[in-house]
Parts: structure tokens; C-alpha cells; sequence
């Protein structure tokens, strides 16, 4: 390389560095005036707390205040009462009922069983009514009924 060359290459390579230089400086700018704004949201969201902290020691003294001067605790606690009772004889009653339904309550949980023992019932009674059923159930030897006739 000459030196002519070399200082053409030497004048590029200039150039080339200070647009470097100023995107990364613009660049830095652009970032620290996100991060000012950032700040400044901060130091207003940390005074909006502050006042709210404020608010809130406030509300609790006079809830703690309106506990002790209410004239309308008693009644409140009477009701509640109430209530409490109330429930209980609702639970007295559900388990009553609960204990009444057992038996449905199996035959729903279980549909299948129940369709099938009345299957079965309703295939029994039909076997006993019929006197020539194929199956000879619940059925006497037809001779004996025949000498019982016949004396």
C-alpha cells in the first residue's frame, strides 16, 4: 500500500468510526432519557403510595374508633347468632333427609343394578305365573297336583 492509499484508507476508517461513535452516543441519549422517564414515573407512583399509606393508617383508626361507639354491634352479633343456628338446623335437616334417601340414593348411583333386579323380578314373577313356563321354576311335580285332585 502506498501512502496515498493509506491515507484514503486512513480517511474512510475515520469516518466510518465517528458515525459509530455518534449512533452509540445518540443511542446512550436515547436510553437515558427512558430511563429519566422511568424515574420520574417512579417518584410519582412512590408519592401515590405514600399518600395512600396515609389514607389507609386513617381509615383504620376510625374503623377501630366505630367498633367501640356503635350502638348497632349487639344487634349485629344477635344476627349473627341467628344465622349460626339457622344453619345448623338446615344441616340437621339435610342429613335427615340424606339418611331418608339412602336406599334411592343407591339405586341412582347405581342404575344398572337396578335396572337388572327388575329385569330379574319381573322375569320371575312372569316364570311363576305361567304354568308351562319353559324354565320349571317355583313349579310342583304335576302328578302330585294331579293325585291331590283326583282324592
Amino acid at each position: 500500500m502506498t501512502d496515498k492509499e493509506f491515507e484514503v484508507f486512513q480517511k474512510l476508517f475515520d469516518e466510518k468510526l465517528l458515525g459509530l461513535h455518534n449512533e452509540i452516543t445518540s443511542g446512550n441519549k436515547l436510553i437515558l432519557e427512558r430511563v429519566d422517564n422511568v424515574n420520574n414515573t417512579v417518584l410519582k407512583q412512590n408519592s401515590r403510595i405514600g399518600k395512600l399509606e396515609e389514607y389507609k393508617e386513617y381509615a383504620q383508626g376510625v374503623i377501630d374508633k366505630r367498633s367501640y361507639e356503635c350502638p348497632h354491634i349487639p344487634r349485629f352479633e344477635e344476627c349473627e347468632k341467628e344465622i349460626k343456628r339457622t344453619k345448623d338446623s338446615f344441616d340437621e335437616a339435610i342429613d335427615k333427609i340424606e339418611k331418608s334417601l339412602e336406599d334411592v340414593l343407591f339405586f341412582v348411583r347405581h342404575p344398572k343394578l337396578f335396572i337388572g333386579l327388575l329385569v330379574t323380578l319381573v322375569i320371575l314373577t312372569l316364570a311363576s305365573i305361567i304354568e308351562d313356563n319353559p324354565f320349571d321354576i317355583f313349579n310342583k311335580d304335576k302328578n302330585e297336583n294331579k293325585i291331590e285332585q283326583i282324592k
